[in-house]
């Protein structure tokens, strides 16, 4: 139980004497010193006194981006086969996109992705992240230049705008996702 260190003018409890409950709120009384940090905000839909950084909801769009970035990267290592495409392991797989996951045109265009083990993707010297042009090279030997040409023209935004992209790229990911299952 919360003890009072002083004694509080709204219902007359000591420092010895155990916080009491809010007869009209039905809440814990805080003492002087910590109520600007529980005081609830109106917006609030927790119950009972709010901490000072309430968790933020995520909006629509966060968790649809979310949900298909999840469902690209299990796509992505399905298609590889559950192994790191470069050293061939298969515990700690990232999925790893060769343009940014910033270019939403790409963004979760399966093509866009290579399944890499933690130390080939960014923890070792020569990994995809600490040797981005060896990467690529190895990835013109593994994968073909006309591969990366078409990976580029998407990229750089000659197919059309990127929400219908996105859109197409969904609809491929669960078809790609229901092939493996």
């Amino acid at each position: 139980m919360l003890r009072r260190e002083s004694k509080d003018c709204w219902n007359g409890i000591t420092s010895s004497q155990p916080m009491k409950m809010c007869q009209e709120l039905k809440q814990p009384e805080w003492p002087r010193y910590l109520r600007p940090f529980v005081m609830r905000s109106p917006h609030s839909n927790m119950k009972g006194p709010a901490v000072r950084s309430a968790r933020k909801t995520k909006t629509t769009r966060q968790k649809t981006t979310d949900k298909l970035d999840k469902l690209w990267a299990q796509v992505v290592k399905l298609r590889a086969g559950n192994r790191c495409e470069m050293c061939g392991k298969t515990g700690r797989l990232n999925s790893h996109h060769i343009y940014s996951r910033s270019n939403l045109r790409v963004r979760w265009h399966i093509p866009n992705g290579v399944c890499l083990c933690a130390g080939c993707h960014a923890l070792g010297n020569y990994s995809a992240h600490k040797a981005p042009a060896d990467f690529m090279d190895w990835l013109e030997e593994e994968r073909g230049t006309a591969f990366l040409d078409k990976l580029r023209e998407r990229a750089h935004g000659t197919l059309g705008p990127a929400v219908d992209i996105a859109i197409e790229d969904e609809k491929k990911l669960k078809l790609e996702l229901k092939k493996f299952s």
